[in-house]
Formats: structure tokens, sequence, C-alpha cells
């Protein structure tokens, strides 16, 4: 509201992070102009998150664990990837999709037993770094299917099974 010698301007959304702006008033007949630098720091946000279920997998079974990354109201999501670790090893990436924002790691070459996995996404410009709880994966024994099959024999002739 200008009669007041108040201005609100609107900047949209911005990304996290340390930002400059520059006020100036040009003047009229009674005042000077006059300038003013401003700085002002946009927080980053704290990502919120849901992790898929992880019923137990049967071994040779392709089973996965997922991190949605959960938004509202205009919102935009977290970007980037998750990085995810099993049993202490080996760092494994998945990167964030979109629609929904979610980061899936596939589980088909576990051994047998109880594995635990843990997860971290890290930090962009817009969003703080995020560690999850471990979560505990167990993969069972599979069942072999087996089949017997044969075929008629004629005395002397040896049966075989297959």
């Amino acid at each position: 509201n200008s009669t007041q010698g108040i201005v609100t301007l609107d900047l949209g959304v911005l990304n996290g992070g340390n930002h400059n702006l520059s006020v100036t008033y040009n003047g009229d007949s009674n005042y000077s102009t006059a300038g003013s630098p401003f700085n002002f720091n946009v927080n980053k946000a704290n990502p919120q998150f849901a992790v898929g279920p992880t019923p137990p997998i049967s071994y040779g079974q392709n089973g996965g664990i997922t991190v949605t990354f959960q938004t509202s109201g205009g919102q935009v999501a977290p970007s980037g990837s998750v990085n995810y670790q099993i049993d202490g090893g080996n760092v494994l990436i998945a990167p964030i999709g979109n629609n929904p924002a979610a980061a899936i790691l596939l589980l088909n070459s576990l051994s047998t037993g109880s594995h635990t996995l843990t997860w971290t996404y890290t930090a962009n410009n817009n969003f703080n770094a995020v560690t999850g709880q471990p979560i505990t994966v167990t993969v069972n024994k599979s069942t072999p299917s087996v089949t017997i099959s044969s075929s008629p024999v004629t005395y002397p002739n040896p049966y075989t099974f297959t």
C-alpha cells in the first residue's frame, strides 16, 4: 500500500540459501531518491518421507524397498538420490524419480537370513539431509519345485526317472 509508504513484493518460491535484494525509491516532489540493499536467507526444508513396507521375501524373488518423499500444497519434492547400504557393504545409489518422488532399491540378490538396510538422503540447495532408521529385511529359504516324470517301460528295458 504505497499511500502509507509500504510496498509489498512477492518474490515467489526462492531456493534455499542467501539472497540479496536491492530496493530503490525513485523519489517524488517531497522525497529524494533512496535505496538500500537487503540480504536475507531462505532456510532449507526438512523433507517428509515414508518408507515402503518390507515384507519377508523368498530367496530368488524380487523384492524392494521404497523411500517416498511426500509433498503437500504445491511444494516441490526433493531431487537427487538416496544412498542405500545393506549390511554395511557398498553404497548403492537410487535416483529419486518423479511422480511420485521416490527412490527404489531392488533386493533381488540377497542371501537367506536377516539383513540390515540403512538409507540416507543427501542434502541439496533446498532440503536438509535425512538418515532413516535401520530397516530389517528377511529373506526366507525358497522351496524348490520337484517334478517326477517317467515313460512306460517294457521288460527288460531299464526304468528311468526324470
